[in-house]
């Protein structure tokens, strides 16, 4: 449609569509304008505007239904078509139909109409097409009567029950038939035995296909397409508001798109064919290649990469779909487990078994349900296959380690950033939690390693975007994930001897000498963790619990910690017990919870390999006492000094940021470290190496605040002083002289003194730790610096005393609410984000599961979304 007369015959044509009412079925010179006088997708979503697609849905809706009926006929003509591709029936006509049902069908969703859209796309009816061939077939008297009743009439009478619904036939069109067609997605030479042109054959090599079937750029590029268009039909979920996600889905009237994919009654070849070519299609991707070609030549061959990133989403959205049963089931059982919950928390666990409480046990148990009604999410747990495996693994991992390598050559185009690591780090966690055989996997070889570091890498190179929250959300929950088998805490222990190739953003300083970070991976991922939490601003303040999380799952197993991951875990407890942080909150002293118990798991089971973890943790055993002593009057007067001290430092603040060039570490109180009173700064068992630039990547400018656990309470700046480290100020809580409790902050979270006793008394491994220090700290202070050590590594700490026993309990990421619709959101605001804007199939349609809030006009990166309702943050 190159043409000016035919761009402006298309668009009189879309006028007409609400110009004029009850457009004649039969008017095939007009109909067939939308497939035939396009020329590219551009075309139809540049002349199809948004208005004129609402205006003719609200006035003229019947036109709108004739269209679709019009189209979905046209394909079921075109793909049966035995000379396809011919002149009258050629590939544009097909590609065509699959552009304007793109364009049209988010409007359809968008006016949240479901009594009709249950009755256009649901109920089963006859088209007009085949009411008349009805009528022509069974003439009689009555039925010349019939024929003679206006075409409207006769519309409506079309409903007839005993036809088959055109949803049905839709799905088949756009999954089932136009993604494996000969001579469109597929090379004209695949047609099946009986010489039907529709052949469900995977398109690539990998799982389930050892010969290639070969394709064409052609063939891709409208794979594509349909793709694309399968993406919207399955975006209903969009225009869903989070807070009635989950409860529309567990009733039939859900997303039946998807239903109608993953629960349908379809054959079994139809679902593993769709499935492995989704699949082999991401897992072959290989970004290097682009390293080979000149960037011109980059940026025009980009069709590959659409198709991964398509099949890759649909493929997501196909495996995040639950089935209304356990969608029913997870609301029935979320009160029970959250009471059960609370009841592990708070009530002490004696021995027993083997001394393990695992929490993926009900996990797996939960997926297992969801796979009874997702025919998708059960075919991938049944993979079982060594090679599949490596197959799989090696796909994810080289992907997202591209920009790693990349950032060490100076070929032309290696450092292009690929579209999907977002969607590949997804599919490993799904991959992760539906298959224990592949998790069995990565553990066997040395795979769950290099998983873990390109993990850390995307964490922080995307820390600061937010954008890119949900990335790293993902990242972590595939940590967390991996972190409940205990094969991977074993995993951790082994040297990290390939430290030195890493970039610079995640290269940790060495704690020695040596030009070279020398420590176990363990230490890696505890130094990144660490750094991940100080450096981010508190953008991932939601992602705290699952950070910690990862660790005290892993406690139990690591060995031989050294002394600058040992420091900055102690220096943790430090920030998240601060008054400020901790009250700022309901669910902030959890995390200290967590990491008491971490602290009490490392010296329970692992005390001997480990004496420098535990020489700092007596060290700096005043963080411990005040916890212990911990009020609420006394919390708030510290409060309250602080801030009064921020506001007398205010205006030095402002003289040293544009002079002095101290670089600012975690918000950390020395006045509070006993290392810094007793002379112990110099003891590498308690000292606290600041990181550098290059460690840490660049430097925000006013440095990196710590935010409490949930995404909606008040900021905690850490401010600078002189050369030291910062400390912590929370200028929003208010002591109200007459009552004892808070003046709520902008959370409107008031803490009570109630609140915190409750919370100490699930703080059960402290008393453990103190009685652990109070028999330990006596005798190091005899012995000296030296002696410290080989001092702790031969005491018995299994013999001591405790008031409390635990179970190591492994905390897997829960399979509740607040985590299904964050996920969802995030998979569908990243879809969104990151589709191509000339051709965005959403773009101003009112969504509803999420809100895009627009980025300024310097701003280079991509808008960030912003949930209709507050983010849901995770409760463990």
């Amino acid at each position: 449609m190159g043409a000016t007369d035919s761009k402006l015959t298309f668009r009189k044509s879309v006028f007409r569509l609400f110009e004029e009412r009850n457009i004649a079925w039969d008017a095939d010179d007009f109909w067939s304008l939308f497939w035939t006088l396009p020329e590219s997708a551009n075309d139809v979503f540049s002349l199809v505007g948004a208005s004129d697609i609402r205006r003719a849905r609200d006035t003229t809706r019947e036109n709108i239904e004739t269209l679709v009926d019009k189209i979905l006929h046209q394909m079921d003509r075109i793909i049966h078509e035995p000379t396809f591709p011919s002149p009258q029936y050629s590939t544009q006509h097909l590609l065509n139909c699959c552009r304007v049902l793109t364009r049209i069908i988010p409007y359809l969703y968008e006016q949240n109409d479901d009594e009709w859209e249950r009755q256009f796309f649901w109920t089963p009816r006859r088209s007009q097409e085949e009411w008349r061939r009805f009528i022509t077939a069974s003439i009689t008297w009555r039925n010349l009567i019939i024929m003679q009743v206006k075409e409207k009439e006769l519309y409506i009478s079309a409903t007839h029950r005993s036809g088959k619904g055109w949803t049905n036939r839709l799905s088949s069109l756009v999954t089932l038939q136009s993604l494996f067609l000969a001579g469109f997605t597929l090379l004209p030479t695949l047609k099946s035995t009986d010489q039907n042109l529709v052949n469900y054959v995977i398109w690539e090599t990998g799982i389930g296909c050892s010969t290639p079937i070969g394709s064409l750029r052609d063939n891709e590029a409208h794979r594509a397409e349909v793709l694309r268009l399968l993406l919207v039909l399955l975006s209903q979920s969009m225009y869903v508001p989070a807070t009635q996600y989950l409860r529309k889905g567990s009733d039939s009237n859900g997303n039946r798109w998807v239903q109608s994919l993953v629960a349908g009654t379809r054959e079994k070849k139809i679902i593993l064919a769709l499935l492995c070519s989704l699949i082999n299609t991401a897992s072959n991707y290989n970004p290097s290649t682009w390293g080979r070609a000149a960037p011109s030549v980059v940026f025009l061959n980009d069709t590959r990469e659409q198709l991964v990133v398509l099949s890759l989403r649909v493929l997501l959205v196909l495996l995040d779909t639950h089935s209304p049963a356990s969608m029913a089931h997870l609301l029935e059982q979320q009160q029970q487990q959250q009471q059960q919950q609370q009841h592990d928390d708070g009530v002490d666990e004696g021995e027993g078994g083997d001394d393990t409480k695992d929490d993926y046990a009900t996990v797996e148990k939960e997926w297992s349900l969801a796979a009874e009604g997702n025919k998708f999410m059960y075919y991938l747990s049944k993979i079982h296959r060594a090679q599949d495996f490596q197959f799989l693994i090696d796909g994810f991992y080289r992907t997202l380690s591209h920009p790693m390598q990349g950032l060490n050559t100076y070929l032309p185009a290696s450092n292009k950033m690929s579209k999907c690591y977002f969607e590949m780090t997804m599919l490993c966690w799904k991959l992760t939690q539906i298959n224990p055989r592949f998790r069995a996997y990565l553990m066997e070889t040395e795979r769950a390693l290099d998983l873990t570091l390109v993990l850390i890498y995307h964490a922080m190179e995307n820390k600061l975007d937010p954008s890119q929250v949900g990335f790293v959300r993902m990242c972590v929950f595939v940590l967390q994930t991996l972190s409940t088998d205990r094969r991977f805490g074993a995993k951790l222990n082994k040297p990290f001897l390939g430290h030195a190739s890493l970039p610079s953003s995640i290269r940790l300083p060495s704690s020695s000498a040596a030009s070279t970070f020398s420590g176990s991976y363990a230490d890696f991922l505890i130094l990144s963790i660490f750094n991940l939490i100080a450096t981010s601003r508190g953008q991932l303040s939601i992602l705290y619990p699952a950070l910690i999380i990862t660790l005290t799952n892993l406690s139990p197993y690591l060995k031989y910690i050294s002394a600058p991951a040992a420091s900055k875990w102690v220096a943790l407890l430090g920030s998240f017990s601060a008054p400020g942080f901790l009250l700022a909150d309901e669910n902030n002293p959890s995390l200290v919870k967590y990491l008491l118990e971490a602290f009490y798991n490392i010296i329970r089971y692992q005390s001997s390999e480990n004496g420098v973890l535990i020489c700092s943790i007596v060290r700096n055993h005043l963080k411990f006492e005040r916890l212990r002593d911990l009020n609420l009057e006394q919390a708030m007067h510290d409060v309250n000094q602080k801030r009064q001290q921020h506001q007398q430092r205010r205006p030095l603040i402002a003289t040293s940021r544009t002079s002095s060039s101290t670089s600012l570490t975690f918000p950390l109180n020395h006045d509070d470290d006993p290392t810094q009173q007793d002379g112990g700064k110099d003891d590498p068992s308690t000292s606290i190496t600041p990181a550098s630039e290059k460690a840490l990547g660049k430097r925000p400018e006013e440095g990196g605040p710590l935010q409490p656990a949930s995404s909606s309470s008040p900021r905690i700046i850490p401010q600078r002083q002189g050369s030291s480290s910062s400390t912590l100020s929370f200028s929003s809580l208010a002591l109200n002289p007459s009552s004892s409790s808070l003046a709520a902050p902008a959370s409107g979270f008031r803490p009570t003194e109630s609140w915190l006793v409750s919370w100490q008394n699930q703080w059960t491994c402290l008393s453990a730790i103190l009685t652990i220090i109070e028999k330990t700290l006596p005798v190091i202070q005899k012995v000296g610096e030296r002696q410290a050590l080989d001092t702790i590594r031969s005491m018995d700490f299994g013999a001591t005393p405790t008031t409390t026993t635990t179970h190591i309990h492994l905390r897997a990421v829960p399979w509740s609410e607040p985590i299904i619709v964050s996920c969802q959101s995030a998979l569908w605001a990243h879809i969104y984000l990151f589709s191509p804007p000339a051709t965005l199939p959403w773009q101003g349609t009112h969504i509803r599961l999420f809100h895009i809030k627009p980025s300024s006009s310097a701003s280079t990166s991509p808008p960030a979304p912003h949930f209709a309702s507050p983010p849901l943050t995770p409760t463990f």
